[in-house]
């Protein structure tokens, strides 16, 4: 391992050689100026200062490694053959390029095993010893280390102005030079025994190597650099797969990076950035906000708490206007100027509490959940999205449109993961989309996809956002009219109970307002709230939320402890008030949404620092919100109401198509050529009945399972069963009539009732 050619560095010579023995070095362009020169040599004051710190002896000489040294640095022995532990005291500039050529050196010339770098005041700032080891084990690694020191090769110029000059592996043509003017990284190129310099790109930083685990342990490399528009600071997290890609480079200038358009160069600014990952701290990569390692990450990159594992983390997806998700007040000045016009308001509040609700749902293991709020213009209901808006950010402009394409409007969910996401006029949701997006949505789960690049399934996102839309219709309504040309696609109980569908009546308070002698009705009132509410939700903003994580990091037991009293509490409410005629068996949806209310009622009391409201308050609007809900959901099983209620729609639209039978004799037949079935009229409208083709009924009936479909129409005594010959059995098929010039595509279909109340 040890390399006799090499010349030996300044004072290693009176190191000691004896097993497991230790160095202590300066290093960096102000190492000869620590020690000491002329009359002052080895007593520099820098040299005096750390000393103590490493309890050595008076005459000690450090090995020294300074700006000449770093130059020549694969050319030096930097240890003995027992040495197994060095101590790098930085002074002066030393950058990553040095550093990698001192630890590639030690790996290759050396039995060194650790390398500590300190500060000048002799603390450690970094470990190196992993990294040599890494070295020692991977050719790769060597290889990228060899290019990244290379650059240690070049002499350090005086002041922070000068460009820094990245050596090329081999002479190349150059098509532009300015390395006079331009400030940042240049190519050095040598040719004909002359040497040209040509620009790169403006100055960056290499600041991490970071690891995605989320989707799929992704490596990045972490960048920073100083926008040339306004000198904003930018941190990008580069897939180490496209560092050379066009579209990398593209990105970067899009963010205000200036980059050399020759794409030729761009190889040498990518492997230059691939060699400074090499030895640059680690990152955590995070593709979602929320809760990570005991912190909580806010949509805009902020981290509230400490995370148990000390890495810098970085969230990679941020949604737009991410800014927006800023602080712009005290809590008292938002109590003052915007939650406690909640109060009197049953739909604020719950809203309110909603928000509150998004980042508690992980900490309590309970489901996320969306509610739609939908009513006439102009009553007022945009007040709960600027209440519950101003939470987290800014009232108004954090809102996003339902307009947007799907996987914009997913994007925007995961990058908003345990956190709020309102939704704004259902009515701009594009039929391409439809019921597909929404259930996605609030699921909280993207559909299996494949991936054109190698064949595989793209791996599955997941998010829980809580979710809150508004709308002038009501969820199914409007999905039903995007749908209205779509037989056979409904909205399925398991999404409404996911998304809840509640009906905004108007306000009912609107404190200052409501005496205010210019404002003679509860139109203009209206108007004036909701103005006043929305320009305060954008002046006041952002510190509720982050109050309320503090609260929830601290308090986790309690949150768990009261989510399940006021679950009992409420089911019990909820059985008070449910009617006589509905079973307790019918009550399992519903039972799950009252789960949701009662979560909302917790997080009331829990954030009464925060919000200004009291106990009473907040269980009264929440149950009055419940029961706006279940009067529009319904009480029962809300799978088989909407089953009968298709099979009806579907006799009706089909009517036409029914071969009419009246005492064993067709009436009329259906013009056209689909088989839909028989209509057997009898004495009475009661006695009367159908037979429909099986195929075609449940095909129509919408996308229920036909198991739960034939249970749902025998519950409600819509299909007749027959007794079987052979066997004391039922059947659900009953066999057609033999009737003259008909043939039937199937030998027998469903005997169905007539609703009650049809005429």
């Amino acid at each position: 391992m040890m390399n006799g050619r090499l010349k030996n560095a300044p004072h290693l010579e009176v190191q000691s050689d004896a097993p497991f023995s230790e160095i202590i070095a300066l290093i960096g362009s102000k190492a000869w100026h620590a020690w000491g020169g002329g009359e002052n040599k080895g007593k520099g004051n820098e040299w005096e200062r750390i000393k103590p710190q490493f309890g050595l002896e008076k005459d000690y000489k450090p090995m020294i490694l300074g700006r000449d040294q770093l130059v020549n640095i694969a050319n030096l022995h930097l240890a003995k053959k027992n040495t197994d532990l060095i101590r790098f005291c930085v002074f002066g500039e030393l950058t990553e390029p040095q550093k990698t050529a001192v630890l590639l050196n030690l790996s290759k010339n050396s039995n060194v095993s650790k390398a500590i770098f300190c500060d000048s005041l002799g603390q450690q700032i970094e470990d190196g010893s992993n990294h040599i080891a890494r070295l020692r084990a991977s050719k790769e690694d060597q290889q990228l280390a060899a290019e990244c020191a290379k650059l240690a090769e070049v002499e350090n110029k005086v002041g922070i102005d000068a460009p820094l000059m990245i050596k090329a592996a081999k002479p190349a043509e150059v098509k532009f030079a300015d390395n006079g003017i331009k400030k940042g990284f240049f190519l050095e190129e040598e040719k004909d025994s002359s040497v040209s310099y040509s620009w790169l790109s403006d100055k960056f930083d290499v600041i991490g190597q970071g690891v995605e685990i989320e989707e799929g342990n992704l490596h990045y490399s972490m960048i920073r650099f100083k926008a040339n528009s306004n000198g904003t600071e930018v941190t990008e997290a580069i897939l180490q797969g496209e560092i050379a890609s066009a579209e990398t480079f593209k990105n970067l200038r899009n963010k205000g990076l200036e980059i050399n358009y020759i794409s030729k160069h761009h190889p040498y600014l990518a492997n230059y950035i691939s060699a400074q990952t090499i030895t640059s701290p680690k990152w955590r990569i995070v593709s979602s906000s929320g809760w990570k390692n005991g912190a909580y990450i806010y949509p805009n990159g902020e981290i509230i708490g400490e995370m148990e594992n000390k890495q810098p983390l970085f969230l990679r997806n941020q949604p737009i206007n991410a800014e927006l998700f800023n602080q712009s007040c005290t809590l008292d000045e938002w109590k003052e100027n915007v939650a406690k016009y909640a109060k009197g308001n049953d739909l604020i509040i719950l809203a309110l509490l909603f928000a509150l609700a998004a980042p508690v749902i992980k900490v309590v293991n309970a489901p996320h959940f969306g509610i739609h709020i939908y009513g006439e213009s102009s009553k007022g209901k945009s007040i709960c999205s600027y209440v519950a808006n101003s939470v987290y950010g800014h009232g108004k402009d954090l809102e996003r449109s339902w307009s947007a394409t799907r996987t914009a409007l997913i994007n925007e969910a995961i990058a908003r993961n345990d956190c709020l996401l309102v939704m704004d006029e259902l009515t701009n949701l594009s039929p391409d989309l439809g019921i597909g997006i929404t259930y996605e949505l609030f699921q909280g789960v993207e559909k299996l996809r494949g991936n054109a690049d190698n064949g595989q399934n793209r791996r599955i996102r997941n998010w829980q956002t809580m979710i809150l839309s508004n709308g002038e219709k009501n969820l199914v309504d409007q999905l039903k009219d995007i749908f209205k040309e779509k037989k056979g696609n409904v909205v399925k109980a398991g999404e409404l109970v996911r998304m809840l569908n509640i009906s905004f009546e108007g306000l009912t308070n609107y404190h200052q307002f409501a005496n205010d002698p210019n404002l003679p009705t509860p139109y203009h009132k209206s108007l004036a709230f909701v103005d006043f509410i929305k320009s305060n939700a954008s002046k006041f903003y952002g510190v509720a939320g982050r109050e309320w994580i503090s609260f929830i990091m601290n308090n986790q037991t309690l949150l768990n402890t009261e989510k399940e009293r006021n679950e009992r509490a409420f089911i019990n409410s909820m059985i008070e008030i449910k009617p006589k005629d509905v079973e307790y068996e019918e009550l399992n949806q519903i039972g799950r949404v009252a789960k949701n209310f009662a979560l909302l009622i917790t997080v009331g009391k829990c954030s009464k620092h925060i919000t200004g409201l009291n106990d009473e308050e907040v269980e009264q609007a929440i149950f009055n919100c419940f029961k706006l809900w279940v009067n529009e959901f319904g009480w029962g099983n809300k799978e088989k109401m909407q089953i009968v209620e298709n099979l009806d729609l579907f006799i009706q639209q089909n009517f036409g198509d029914l071969y009419h039978v009246k005492n064993k004799q067709i009436i009329s037949a259906p013009a056209g050529r689909k088989f839909v079935g028989f209509y057997f009229e009898e004495d009475t409208r009661e006695n009367s009945y159908l037979m429909l083709d099986k195929k075609n009924l449940l095909l129509e009936i919408g996308a229920f399972p036909e198991k739960k479909i034939i249970e749902s129409l025998i519950k409600e005594k819509r299909l007749i069963r027959t007794e079987k010959k052979d066997r004391d059995t039922l059947r659900n098929e009953v066999t057609y009539p033999t009737l003259p010039n008909i043939t039937t595509p199937t030998k027998r279909g469903l005997k169905i009732t007539f609703a009650k109340d049809e005429d």
